[in-house]
């Protein structure tokens, strides 16, 4: 995740890519993304096992900043959000009528409660490593 176009990135992992960036965006979780203001999914990578995803972050916070940013523009060269919302109304607590989409994963946020419709992904057998 990314605060902006080469600004503060954050990595990590989750079973519920979904989920979790559903809360980084609307600063759910207190911490460093909510601080730094990290709200874009600019890259992520889908992996079998919870024990090769830590690895995999583990790795990626390893390496020089100007790596991870080259592997970032390799796949998004615009920095483009891949959290794409398929309204044109401000994301924030108060709008909870807005629908999200995330590449295979559609969220509807009605009501502030969160619904995932994954055509077959099952966040619990899947794992990503995200910057």
């Amino acid at each position: 995740m990314a605060s902006k176009k080469n600004g503060t990135l954050y990595i990590g992992v989750t079973s519920d890519l979904v989920k979790r960036i559903y809360e980084h965006k609307l600063d759910l979780i207190d911490g460093f993304t909510k601080k730094y203001a990290v709200h874009l999914l600019v890259y992520y990578e889908t992996i079998e096992s919870a024990e090769i995803a830590i690895s995999r972050e583990k790795q990626l916070k390893a390496w020089k900043r100007d790596w991870k940013i080259q592997l970032i523009e390799k796949e998004n060269p615009k920095w483009e959000d891949l959290y794409i919302r398929s309204q044109n109304t401000p994301l924030s607590g108060d709008e909870c009528e807005s629908e999200y989409i995330l590449s295979r994963a559609e969220i509807s946020a009605r009501s502030c409660k969160l619904k995932v419709n994954t055509e077959g992904f099952q966040p619990s057998e899947v794992y990503e490593t995200l910057i």
